[in-house]
């Protein structure tokens, strides 16, 4: 199944990629794994907050 997962993977790398530069390609892979470490922590904080949120013994109760 892992094996599978990872062909489907590198089939759609390479469709994306086309005939661009491997050079160019790294950008926009960089792009985008930012943009996953970004979502990831921000998912991660919102989940903190809203358990500060929750109880009634932190200062961020309301």
């Amino acid at each position: 199944m892992l094996d599978d997962i990872k062909k489907t993977l590198w089939a759609t790398a390479d469709k994306l990629r086309a005939n661009m530069d491997a050079a160019e390609y790294k950008h926009l892979v960089l792009g985008l794994i930012f943009v996953k470490y970004i979502s990831d922590t921000f998912a991660a904080r919102r989940a903190e907050v809203a358990g500060r949120l929750a109880d009634p013994k932190d200062v961020y109760f309301f």
